[in-house]
Order: C-alpha cells, then structure tokens, then sequence
C-alpha cells in the first residue's frame, strides 16, 4: 500500500460513516447559515461560504476519492509498463511504449 491508498482510505472511511444524501444549507440569516441532513438533524455555523462547502462536501468527497482512486490505478499502471519496458530493447521500444502507456493512462492510442 502506498501513503496515497492509505489517505484515501481513512478519507473514505470517515466519508462512509458520514449521514449519506443530499444535505442542504440554508443562508437565510445574516452572519450564520444552518446545515440541514437527510436525516432530520441539522447544526448552524457562522459564515455561509463555509456552510455551502460542508453541505457539498458530501457529494464531492465521495467523487473526488473515485477520481482519485482512478488516476492512481492509472498511474500504477503507467509506472508497471515503464519498468517493463526497462527491459525491452531495440526499436520497438518507443513505438509500444507510446502506445501501452496512452492505454494505460485511459487515452486513445492516436
């Protein structure tokens, strides 16, 4: 496991544990805002910029980890073809790298 899988992990653990659906936040006063859950509970906090972003949070966190996730399987798997291309010699060398790596990486082979 790498310092990478292990954050994103305990991310994912906390962002698991967290009340799921949409949450809502409601700017209505003047220097507070209230964060209301799906689950009925809700908890004011001063400053609306930082009531909209906890309120997001529960829907971006969970697509930024599958990104995340994502671009590190990627990347993984660009860094497993370069070093097996460390041991492939002679002209084909670029051609396949260029091609396996653009695979690798999720883009087309253009």
């Amino acid at each position: 496991m790498t310092d990478v899988t292990d954050r994103l992990d305990a991310i994912q653990k906390r962002a698991d544990k967290a009340t799921p659906g949409h949450w809502e936040a409601s700017t209505g006063m003047a220097d507070a805002a209230i964060v209301f859950m799906p689950d009925g509970y809700s908890f004011k906090i001063n400053g609306h910029p930082d009531a909209r972003f906890i309120a997001a949070a529960r829907e971006d966190v969970p697509f930024l980890l599958d990104l995340a996730r994502k671009q590190q399987a990627a990347l993984d798997r660009a860094h497993a073809l370069a070093d097996e291309m460390d041991q492939v010699h002679g002209a084909i060398r670029g051609h396949v790298t260029t091609y396996q790596l653009r695979q690798a990486l999720g883009g087309d082979d253009a």
